[in-house]
């Protein structure tokens, strides 16, 4: 009996039916896979109309360019499990692997690969400043809607969204006051196969996808060896909005392998082989139909050691090894007052800085905010200082 292909068959169907992003793979039309872990993504572009001319007819023709980009499955994740052949027979084996990798499929496999999703969403949505900090009230409703009706601003409301929702921001929904009743149970296109999904839907229109909470966070670190966790520095997501068509994602379950104990020469009994490639992309021109709402949380300190600058009137601090990571950089703002910034607000006016340089113009009492900044300025770290005159060249 092919043991594979039958565990196999029923594990591709257990994940449709369980994961809460397994729609998303409707959406790899047209994905060519070009050897290993490697697929290549088609991208379109057309040009836009011109004036018909009675005398001449048509302008000149259109450009329709079709160029494929080439994406890697970073996700490259496996597991083997051992069964000792002293602790069942043959069709005690079928029974207690089969329903062992289910459980490990349930308990693990699915929940990582939701929780890689809606964290790269939300790191791909971050780097485009699609998305915005909120602490869950009374106006959700009001808030939710207001996100959904910016985004049809932009791509029109005839385009279909999705929103995936946290479990704890669902709750909230479903307290607010603002309204009655806001979902009913539809039947959408939420389905692969002979695998249908029944959905709520937001005012009878949107989807919306309940997922539990602990899969909807910003950040999350994957174990090499035993599964995975989330990041010290993880954001709790309250729900992300997507266009539906927009989150490109793959997952392939590598051809699984049992060696029977006859043949096994590691171990005594049975082994099983279990590798599944995923990924996840959102192309350029989809980010439109982007945004991610998330709880906001406390920066780090980025604990400067402020001396005297060089010059008269000047301060100057320096920072921790390794700050700013690669990619960053340091700023500063000076101020009469005090500021407060969390963590992945967007900094504006803020002066770029290098370590250990000159800041001149200072006075004791000024408040000096200094800042770890991202690429698109994000806050990484951040510190409130008031400068007071042993900080300051005197003249």
């Amino acid at each position: 009996m092919d043991y594979a292909s039958l565990f196999q068959t029923r594990l591709d169907e257990q994940f449709i039916r369980e994961s809460t992003t397994a729609w998303m793979e409707g959406n790899a039309v047209g994905i060519v896979y070009s050897g290993g872990k490697y697929v290549k993504v088609p991208k379109r572009t057309v040009d836009g109309l011109g004036n018909y001319n009675r005398s001449t007819g048509y302008p000149t023709a259109g450009a329709i360019d079709v160029a494929y980009e080439t994406f890697e499955l970073t996700q490259d994740r496996a597991k083997r499990f051992n069964i000792d052949r002293i602790d069942m027979d043959e069709t005690a084996f079928v029974i207690n692997a089969a329903a062992t990798m289910q459980q490990f499929q349930k308990e693990w496999v699915i929940p990582e690969i939701d929780s890689y999703r809606y964290s790269k969403i939300f790191q791909l949505a971050n780097k485009k400043l699609k998305t915005k900090a909120y602490t869950p009230a009374n106006n959700i409703y009001s808030t939710l809607i207001g996100e959904i009706a910016d985004i049809q601003d932009v791509i029109g409301s005839g385009v279909p969204l999705v929103v995936c929702i946290s479990g704890k921001a669902a709750k909230e929904l479903a307290k607010s006051t603002e309204i009655t009743k806001y979902t009913i149970i539809g039947d959408q296109n939420f389905s692969s196969g002979n695998i249908n999904t029944k959905v709520k839907m937001l005012d009878g229109t949107i989807p919306l996808i309940e997922v539990p909470s602990a899969r909807m966070q910003s950040l999350f670190d994957f174990d090499a060896t035993a599964g995975y966790s989330k990041n010290a520095l993880a954001m709790q997501l309250n729900w992300i909005i997507l266009v539906k068509s927009a989150p490109l994602a793959i997952t392939k379950l590598d051809e699984m392998k049992i060696i029977d104990p006859v043949p096994n020469q590691t171990y005594s009994g049975w082994s099983i082989f279990y590798r599944r490639f995923h990924d996840l992309w959102i192309l350029d021109n989809s980010f439109d139909g982007i945004w991610a709402n998330y709880t906001a949380i406390n920066a780090p300190d980025l604990a400067p050691t402020f001396a005297t600058g060089s010059a008269s009137g000047a301060t100057k601090f320096t920072v921790g090894s390794g700050i700013p990571a690669t990619g960053n950089h340091l700023a500063y703002i000076k101020q009469a007052g005090a500021g407060s910034y969390r963590f992945n607000d967007v900094v504006a006016g803020a002066t770029t800085y290098t370590a250990g340089a000159d800041i001149a113009s200072c006075t004791a009492g000024q408040h000096l905010l200094s800042f770890e900044l991202d690429a698109v300025n994000h806050v990484v770290k951040f510190n409130d200082h008031t400068l007071v005159a042993g900080d300051i060249k005197s003249s």
